[in-house]
């Protein structure tokens, strides 16, 4: 049995978990090996009334369930008649806006705002909030900027590389590196950072795991065991073909996060002791000092710290590239929709700061007490880093290849459309992806400064150098205050790079 044979038949099993409905799947001309159970199982379904070829009602027969990952969430095709402003091959099957926004959302809210509130601490109340509403609107024309260009440029499906062609022949390379940089070490850490949760070892919190106790003896109290766990789950995710077929687990990520915002706040309130900062209602003794603003470098320092938390950029030429009928309109959606969805981060930093004061640890969910409802906090991070990790790996894999295709002077396959990865340098670069953030989560309990480093030039590379310097050269012939202002967001990106990587370096 071949390797990708294997893990078809685990994923199926994953996913049926996950799947509420199961239709026929597109096969085309040519059925893939990851497809063949796949399309086994779906055959034991009934077979839908019959539809009259080119109707509407074919077309909506042809649609999948939202939960449906077996299938693509949109139309099979692209209204031929549409061609301006098109990005992707209008014979691959499409994802839908639903789709986009949950997968850009996931992106652009992971666990990175739980790190918010012990930014605002170093930084203050009024500095934080300032970063918290100036990275946000940043961060938002950044997505603006990268998507007006992937537009403008036409139907690619390889939208880094060629936005990155598009300033000078080979400069994706330096694109994807920046990407790579960024996602890998990030896909690295949501390894650890499962483990971590799972078995409950933080060194600054070291309390009871979930399942595992850190020290202890017995099998379950072994880190190994649990990184094994999540690459286990995450492998089968890491290997699914579309952006638009993480839909789900982006869902459902999305909706933990939610859920553990709601936690937060509610925690401020004191409803019950169990809901109270330090475990019991009226008691104040694991509350530090609010000071309206901290010392200049430290807080200058944690502008980083917000710019990471909205990094979502890497992910949305792959969304564009799979949208459905991808106009100016439905970009702005997908902004405004994220956009709105990460207005959580201002809640869990005030409301988190604001519980703990300057005593609120790296992690939100580890100032608390431990019971039931932070047990399940950590459980459902535990949850959301696993399934994010494949859309991590997603836009590194993607990366890796391109840049070998540039390289060397090759051109991506026609594919025929798959659930799972049917392109062989993509499958073999997963698989090697796999094999090494596997290999570091199993020795690495903290990246350290490496991450630091990756994170803040890559970040701040994909987050303001890149989206402005695409739509300053995309669009050349449309001068005004827009392109003006991509000019001024790039510039900021190449100054703020070293800053960052001079205040990582110094220990701020």
């Amino acid at each position: 049995m071949e390797l990708h044979d294997l893990a078809a038949h685990v994923s199926v099993f994953v996913f049926a978990a996950l799947s509420s409905f199961y239709k026929k799947p597109f096969c085309g001309t040519w059925q893939h090996p990851l497809n063949r159970l796949s399309l086994s199982l779906a055959n034991m379904e009934t077979k839908p009334d019959a539809v009259v070829p080119g109707t509407t009602s074919q077309r909506s027969a042809s649609r999948a369930s939202f939960m449906n990952i077996t299938r693509p969430s949109g139309a099979v095709g692209a209204d031929p008649g549409r061609k301006s402003g098109y990005v992707g091959d209008p014979a691959e099957e499409k994802a839908s806006l639903a789709s986009s926004l949950v997968n850009l959302a996931n992106t652009v809210m992971g666990t990175g705002i739980l790190a918010l509130p012990a930014g605002m601490g170093t930084a203050g109340l009024i500095p934080g909030m300032s970063f918290l509403v100036i990275t946000a609107a940043m961060g938002g024309f950044a997505l603006y900027c990268l998507g007006q260009a992937q537009l403008k440029i036409g139907p690619h499906p390889q939208s880094f590389t060629t936005l990155g062609d598009a300033v000078k022949p080979k400069f994706s390379v330096v694109v994807e590196l920046a990407v790579i940089c960024n996602c890998l070490g990030s896909a690295i850490g949501y390894l650890i950072v499962a483990t971590d949760n799972l078995l409950g070892a933080d060194v600054n919190c070291p309390i009871a795991g979930i399942f595992g106790t850190p020290g202890g003896s017995s099998f379950l109290d072994q880190r190994q065991v649990w990184t094994v766990v999540a690459v286990l789950v995450a492998a089968p995710l890491s290997l699914l073909k579309t952006m638009d077929a993480l839909r789900v687990t982006s869902a459902l990520a999305v909706g933990i996060l939610i859920a553990v915002a709601v936690l937060v706040v509610a925690v401020y309130f004191e409803p019950t002791d169990d809901l109270s900062p330090c475990g019991t209602i009226g008691e104040t003794s694991c509350v530090g000092e609010k000071p309206n603003y901290g010392t200049f470098m430290p807080t200058f320092a944690k502008f980083v710290v917000f710019t990471n938390a909205y990094t979502c950029q890497q992910s949305l030429p792959p969304i564009i590239s799979e949208l459905e009928n991808p106009t100016p309109g439905r970009l702005m959606i997908l902004i405004y929709g994220a956009r709105a969805l990460a207005v959580l981060a201002d809640f869990v930093s005030y409301f988190g700061y604001m519980s703990f004061g300057v005593n609120v640890a790296s992690n939100i969910l580890n100032s608390y007490p431990v019971n039931a409802f932070t047990t399940l906090g950590r459980f459902g991070v535990a949850i959301v880093v696993i399934t994010s990790y494949p859309i991590q790996t997603f836009a590194t894999r993607k990366s890796f290849a391109n840049i070998l295709r540039t390289l060397g002077g090759g051109e991506p396959p026609k594919t025929p459309p798959s659930t799972f990865i049917n392109d062989k340098l993509e499958l073999m670069t997963m698989i090697v992806l796999l094999i090494f953030t596997f290999s570091v989560a199993l020795v690495v309990t903290d990246l350290g400064v490496m991450v630091g480093i990756t994170g803040s030039t890559g970040a701040a590379a994909i987050t303001f150098v890149f989206p402005g310097l695409f739509y300053y050269v995309t669009h050349a012939d449309q001068p005004g205050p827009l392109r003006t202002a991509a000019f001024v967001l790039f510039i900021f990106g190449c100054v703020i790079i070293p800053v960052s990587l001079f205040l990582t370096l110094a220990g701020y």
